[in-house]
């Protein structure tokens, strides 16, 4: 159990990370180490208490030679907030992609990759929210569901990121 007043206290093993599991009351108060987060999974039932600090958003950072190690729950994705310096290592599950909703102050630096791009799935209501990066955008799938023009402000994008759920 994490300690309502004395969250900073709690510093999670490298090896036994998979282990912990986090109280649904007490998860918001949980800080990642910089180091271990790749170790990190996420319950299913309780991501969604898993808060980032607005003051100290890059305290969550995904190693880059780890970033498939971050699992994000399908029903509680949205209320994950990625670091504007990182969001670059994250790699979206193909089957949860549509969950993740991107900070509009950090869309751009979501890089897709060169080879999954069509893992990443934007979600419906907010396709403007989301920025790709002019050097992959030949990867990116055109989805002719949606006006290109309107969708991405970058005038080296004209193509859309196809929905496949």
């Amino acid at each position: 159990m994490v300690s309502k007043n004395y969250p900073s206290d709690i510093m999670v093993w490298k090896d036994y990370a998979s282990d912990i599991m986090v109280s649904k009351d007490y998860a918001k108060y949980i800080m990642v180490s910089e180091y271990y987060a790749s170790d990190i999974m996420v319950s299913k039932d309780y991501a969604s208490n898993i808060m980032v600090s607005k003051d100290y958003p890059s305290d969550i950072m995904v190693p880059k030679d780890y970033p498939s190690d971050i699992t994000v729950s399908e029903d509680y994705a949205s209320d994950i907030m990625v670091s504007k310096d990182y969001a670059k290592y994250i790699m979206v599950s193909e089957y949860y992609a549509s969950d993740i909703m991107v900070s509009k102050d950090y869309a751009s630096n979501i890089m897709v990759s060169k080879d999954y791009p069509s893992d990443i799935m934007v979600p419906k209501d907010y396709p403007s929210d989301i920025t790709v990066s002019e050097d992959y955008a030949s990867d990116i799938l055109a989805s002719e569901d949606y006006d290109c023009d309107n969708i991405f402000k970058n005038k080296t994008i004209t193509s859309f990121i196809k929905l496949q759920i």
